[in-house]
């Protein structure tokens, strides 16, 4: 049995646009400091949700009444990154950090010295493809250096064509280097195939990392070439240019190992301070009833972001001299995630009313749990998903819920700010059952229609849904319209692609009120309402 149209009517005008724009505004606000785990700004998140939840009504569903999972991490701060020097064929070429590579911060210290590079084209094994680029090859104890992308990128006839596959994300091949023993990993990066400029990968590389504890083994370096310094050294490797590279690595068969090996890292060096902490999930449940009390749909959308970082600005002065000062920026994330996290507030606000509308036998009818997930640390490889799906079942750490319990979950990331649309669409190809359901009730309830998107930048790769749906349950991740109801598709797409080349991962992700760029709250209404109606028919789908 359906919940009621009066009755979803009703409970969804509880998520209007002010409720979005409030928490928002708050969760961004200079006070929280950029919610970089296992800082003052966390503790603040945390407490934040605790009291809104609280408020609501919403149980808290871990041990003793919490709302919060404990997720234990290690972080590794820089201390110091020298340039890079490469040794090859008797000539010498240095490479400047953060100008032309970055490194993220990772063991304590860390010296490569005489490393030989390994040029492994995608750094992919995939035998479901038959596509090996380690085949031949021993890396152990090596620095190999891949493209980031997979090779649909650039032939449509290969693996999903634009569609970027998981081999394609940069997770994967620090994973897949790992696996293969290597020392240390470096990835190509191009603004085409990464999805993003070379300042997103600064952003996100040069402060803290961090990584689950007893997690598994990583490459000692993990590191980032530009466009410009990776075809300096694939030259020196052997090809002509980056573009006969990519062309070989096309070639599934191409013979790495066959390349002039006498390029070698002659030294580079990285030192990190390594701290162990707890950080938390957030948890929060409204309960269900009758036949499906044992089962669950999670809404999720992470609360975490860069926090702060010291910026040093070079100014000129008149008569030709040079003078240095620092700053302390800080990385509010608006729009990535505190926006998400507004809504994860708004849509327990209308499931509550819901229920409360609803008779007692109605709710006997089955009525799922609705769980809202707020996980820490996404921003550094989607680690607190990771932690509750690696927990799921074992009730000393869990919610409460195996993962075969979990009809879907419901993900939110970057929400609409642009306005209106008149579609939706969704992270992702292939029509499943419950993009069917979305659909379905986007068309039917709100007379929008679904746009299929590419997923040519491995977007739906990079947030928490993923990780559970790695592991068989079905899930969502909500995109925008793109079809902008004043100013059309191209209008849409132009504001999407300026705001990740301006404002994505930096210190402009701010809540703007006015301007050419401020926020309009009307698509994400939209959007999170249909979640909320598709959220209400999975609480009673059998």
């Amino acid at each position: 049995m359906t919940i009621k149209q009066e009755i979803l009517q009703q409970a969804e005008a509880k998520i209007t646009t002010d409720e979005l724009f409030k928490h928002t505004i708050i969760l961004s606000s200079p006070e929280f400091e950029g919610r970089f785990p296992g800082t003052v700004g966390e503790q603040k998140t945390l407490k934040y949700l605790e009291n809104e939840f609280t408020s609501l009504g919403a149980e808290g569903p871990l041990e003793g009444g919490s709302y919060f999972q404990r997720v234990k991490l290690v972080e590794a701060s820089p201390v110091f990154r020298s340039d890079l020097i490469i040794s090859a064929n008797k000539s010498h070429h240095t490479f400047i950090e953060s100008k032309d590579f970055i490194v993220g911060a990772g063991v304590e210290s860390h010296t490569l010295k005489s490393s030989s590079v390994v040029f492994v084209g995608f750094g992919i094994n995939a035998p479901e493809r038959d596509w090996n680029d380690y085949k031949g090859l021993d890396v152990t104890g090596k620095t190999v250096l891949m493209f980031v992308n997979d090779p649909g990128h650039y032939d449509p006839c290969l693996f999903d064509g634009k569609s970027m596959t998981y081999y394609g994300r940069w997770t994967y091949k620090y994973e897949e280097a790992a696996r293969q023993n290597a020392d240390a990993v470096f990835l190509i990066h191009t603004e085409g195939s990464a999805g993003y400029p070379w300042s997103v990968v600064l952003s996100g590389k040069k402060g803290q990392q961090l990584r689950l504890k007893n997690g598994e083994r990583e490459c000692n370096v993990k590191g980032w070439f530009t466009k410009d310094a990776a075809e300096l050294l694939l030259k020196e490797l052997g090809f002509k240019d980056i573009e006969t590279a990519i062309n070989s690595s096309l070639n599934k068969d191409f013979k790495r190992i066959s390349l002039n090996k006498n390029v070698d890292i002659e030294s580079f060096t990285i030192n990190s301070n390594l701290r162990e902490f707890e950080s938390s999930n957030f948890l929060a449940l409204l309960p269900g009833s009758g036949h499906l009390v044992n089962e669950v749909v999670i809404y999720s959308g992470h609360w975490d972001h860069f926090g702060k970082r010291n910026v040093t600005k070079v100014s000129e002065l008149p008569d030709g001299q040079k003078t240095t000062s620092e700053h302390t920026e800080i990385l509010a994330g608006a729009r990535d995630n505190a926006l998400s996290v507004s809504a994860l507030v708004a849509l327990a606000k209308a499931h509550k009313r819901a229920a409360e509308l609803e008779t007692a036998e109605e709710k006997e009818m089955g009525r799922r749990n609705v769980l809202f997930f707020a996980s820490t640390s996404e921003e550094k490889g989607l680690l607190g998903a990771e932690f509750y799906c690696q927990v799921a079942g074992n009730r000393k750490y869990d919610a409460g819920f195996a993962l075969d319990k979990t009809a879907a979950i419901l993900n939110m990331d970057m929400l609409n700010i642009f306005g209106k649309t008149n579609d939706i669409s969704f992270h992702g190809t292939g029509q499943t059952l419950i993009r069917k359901l979305a659909q379905d009730i986007a068309l039917k309830d709100q007379n929008r229609h679904i746009s299929e998107i590419e997923n040519e930048d491995g977007m739906f790769y990079r947030s928490d849904h993923f990780r559970f749906i790695q592991r068989g349950v079905p899930g969502l991740f909500i995109n925008y319209g793109l079809e902008h109801t004043k100013n059309g598709k191209s209008w849409m797409l132009k504001k999407s692609k300026d705001w990740i080349n301006t404002q994505y991962h930096t210190c402009r992700d701010v809540v703007e009120l006015d301007g050419e760029n401020a926020w309009d709250l009307e698509g994400a209404l939209d959007d999170v309402r249909l979640l909320f109606r598709i959220g209400c028919h999975l609480l009673c789908q059998s």
